[in-house]
């Protein structure tokens, strides 16, 4: 049923005997997608959002007593967005504005009412700390005003403005804030979510939560509940009809994985395989000790005497193994990844040309480039030498060396040396070179001092897509995005560059590329932005481990594969593309024991699905 007045207007007429069931009261399901515990704001919010905006609707809510018995039905009367910390304010701006369309969104009324907030100060430091209050909401797109004694008098001339202990100086008004019905908070979310498939079960406890897949079980005692710090490794496997090696009507073989144990590799704890069939309901176990002889990887499971039941508990807990012994080690919960290294090795041509230079620094030098149509940078000049990658000589670089000192010598002499002027000398000339050979894609800035290569757009204002390969799969990334103001939707807001900051370091004999992701943003792709360090805060504050390795892989293919590319001559054979000054090698993938969990990369954690950064992060032009 949806509510309107008419509705209500005949329900009046009838006694109010019409109305249904805000939500059912469904029985719980076998098995769900996604499993809430709490039927709080929290929970309720996120299986609303879960459903209508990702389509994720085989959810359950489970809450120990009826909904809205908690905190959301006690202290949600105030919806407001005026904190000073950086992370606060985008976040409950976003909700503000969730706010004022949600009763017509969930069909519910609330009582929202955004009639405003002030916030009164009494003295100079008040006043002070409002001020920047007010100047931090500003920076992130919240309204916020700072009143004086007379405005507020204006607007609320009922207040006691001459109280000796308290006296009324001023304000901080923030114009969006108001109240809600906190309890009708609870029901709107609970009504639309069940409205979408959501099962919204009251009246459930939640005691535990049980491991369905690789974990370690501890001992406890039946009685009390006590731990007891013994503990073994559990390998869990389900299946549903299959068959298992050799089986019989009294036994089966079961071939392990030797990927299942090798997160094990280094612990000392017993580990247990246990089998479970969906289709008889049966469950076995069996300690991986007891393969048989000869053949390390195949277990036997006897049907009757390996049953896992609760005559197993003793059999088991002979098993473990006490945390307090000497060099027992419990391995981490979580898996291993792969991680990838952020330094790629520069391949140095063979030669390097050195000479006088005929300008006493480079800054005069760059000048007389700068006038020249044909003029290249892809060199430095430091001190009374000149060096380049490429011979000077018939080139528009002549200019700058007297030509009677042009000398070819081996790279390694300039290159490898422990001399700080010559490995200055060469960390500049590869910064040079660098920006040269990707000059077609990539732009030169610089953000807080530091030199950075940008994305370059295709024209003003234009997005720009760029494909490549992260690790095994194809991958796209909007390098160059363009976000449009709320409030006139033909006016840029800002434009998002992916960049990186580029540092070469010389390890051994060898020199390397530093790459260290990061974003640019300017007003329409070429002029820098001026609140481009609050938009660096907010997108960085998004980050999670994911997008870094992608970032670091999408920059690993152009700059490591860009030599690979393929070009066709007049009679359509297969020729290499001409090479440039520089080649960079990739390093190799590492295998990680453990993951990085997701959640140690933003302060907002699992929370991050729900925001949508082209609403977070919008500030005025």
């Amino acid at each position: 049923m949806r509510y309107s007045a008419l509705s209500v207007f005949l329900n009046g007429l009838c006694g109010n005997k019409g109305w249904g069931q805000a939500w059912r009261a469904p029985e719980p399901k076998p098995q769900y997608d996604v499993v809430i515990v709490g039927g709080g704001g929290h929970g309720l919010a996120t299986a609303y959002y879960l459903a209508r905006d990702f389509g994720i609707r085989n959810v359950a809510v489970l809450e120990k007593s009826y909904i809205g018995s908690g905190n959301v039905g006690r202290n949600t009367t105030i919806i407001r967005a005026n904190y000073l910390l950086p992370g606060n304010n985008p976040f409950y701006q976003l909700s503000m504005r969730l706010w004022g369309g949600l009763e017509q969104d969930f069909n519910f009324n609330a009582m929202v009412s955004q009639r405003g907030i002030i916030n009164l100060y009494h003295s100079d430091a008040q006043r002070d700390a409002y001020a920047r209050r007010g100047n931090a909401m500003r920076l992130h797109g919240v309204d916020a005003e700072l009143l004086d004694r007379a405005a507020v008098r204006a607007m609320l001339p009922y207040l006691n403005f001459d109280d000796a202990r308290f006296p009324i100086q001023g304000g901080l008004i923030h114009r969006a804030g108001g109240t809600v019905r906190h309890d009708a908070v609870a029901w709107g979310y609970a009504r639309a979510a069940d409205a979408r498939g959501v099962d919204i079960v009251q009246g459930c406890e939640v005691t535990g939560i049980r491991r369905g897949t690789d974990g370690v079980v501890e001992l406890r005692d039946p009685k009390t509940g006590a731990t007891s710090s013994q503990f073994v490794a559990v390998q869990a496997k389900t299946t549903a009809k299959a068959r298992y090696a050799s089986e019989t009507d009294t036994s089966f073989d079961y071939l392990i994985d030797p990927r299942d144990l090798a997160n094990w590799k280094q612990a000392n704890l017993p580990v247990i395989i246990a089998l479970h069939r969906l289709e008889d309901n049966s469950t076995f176990w069996k300690s991986i000790s007891d393969h048989v002889p000869g053949e390390e990887r195949r277990l036997r499971f006897d049907k009757v005497a390996d049953r896992l039941m609760q005559s197993s508990v003793d059999a088991i807990a002979n098993l473990m193994i006490d945390q307090a012994s000497p060099g027992v080690w419990i391995p981490p919960l979580n898996s291993g990844e792969k991680a990838v290294l952020n330094m790629f090795r520069v391949v140095l041509p063979g030669e390097i040309f050195v000479a006088v230079p005929a300008y006493p620094n480079g800054r005069q030098a760059s000048a007389v480039m700068a006038e020249k149509d044909d003029g290249r940078f892809d060199w430095s000049i430091r001190g009374n030498r000149f060096v380049s990658f490429h011979d000077p000589r018939g080139e528009s670089t002549e200019l700058l060396v007297e030509p009677d000192t042009v000398e070819a010598v081996n790279t390694g002499l300039v290159a490898n040396t422990d001399d700080q002027d010559d490995q200055n000398d060469i960390a500049h000339l590869l910064r040079r070179c660098l920006e040269r050979q990707f000059d077609n894609l990539l732009m030169f800035g610089r953000h807080q001092g530091r030199s950075l290569l940008m994305f370059r757009p295709e024209d003003i204002c234009k997005p720009l897509d760029y494909s490549y390969r992260s690790a095994t799969n194809p991958a796209k990334a909007r390098v160059v995005a363009v976000k449009m103001r709320k409030d006139e939707e033909d006016r840029v807001a800002y434009v998002r560059h992916h960049a990186f900051y580029p540092k070469f370091e010389r390890i051994g004999q060898h020199w390397f590329l530093v790459v260290e992701p990061t974003y640019f943003f300017t007003y329409d792709g070429f002029r820098w932005h001026q609140r481009a360090e609050a938009l660096l805060s907010g997108k960085k504050r998004l980050e999670k481990n994911s997008a870094i390795w992608g970032q670091v892989l999408m920059w690993q293919h152009l700059l490591c594969k860009a030599d690979e590319q393929e070009s066709y001559d007049l009679f359509h054979e297969v020729t290499q593309r001409i090479p440039e000054s520089l080649r960079f090698e990739a390093a190799p993938v590492i295998d990680l024991p453990v993951a990085t969990p997701e959640v140690a990369w933003s302060r907002r954690g699992g929370s991050d699905a729900l925001v949508d950064e082209s609403d977070q992060w919008e500030l005025p032009v």
